[in-house]
């Protein structure tokens, strides 16, 4: 197979992938700089935010070390739980 006859047949495909990944490279980039701009303009800085003040919080108040403890156990027991039962779903789904 030539070049010609390559570019014929493989063409549009080829400019579909690139035109593809130039919008998802100019989403990052615009998400980059909105972000550097706005720390809380996505979920994940609200939350690191949120981590941040309970984290704070919890050390200056010495009465909340058992508080701190179980809220960690908690969410440690919420992932296993999450990724426990979507290994039962997929298990269930492909067998």
């Amino acid at each position: 197979m030539n070049l010609e006859q390559w570019v014929n047949q493989f063409g549009s495909d080829l400019a579909a992938f690139t035109l593809s990944c130039g919008f998802v490279a100019l989403y990052y980039l615009w998400l980059h700089i909105k972000v550097k701009a706005n720390p809380t303009y996505t979920i994940h800085g609200v939350n690191q935010l949120a981590r941040t003040l309970w984290v704070a919080n919890v050390m200056s108040n010495d009465s909340k070390d058992i508080m701190a403890v179980q809220t960690l156990r908690n969410f440690i027991m919420g992932a296993s739980l999450m990724a426990s039962t979507a290994t039962l779903l997929i298990t269930l789904r492909s067998g």
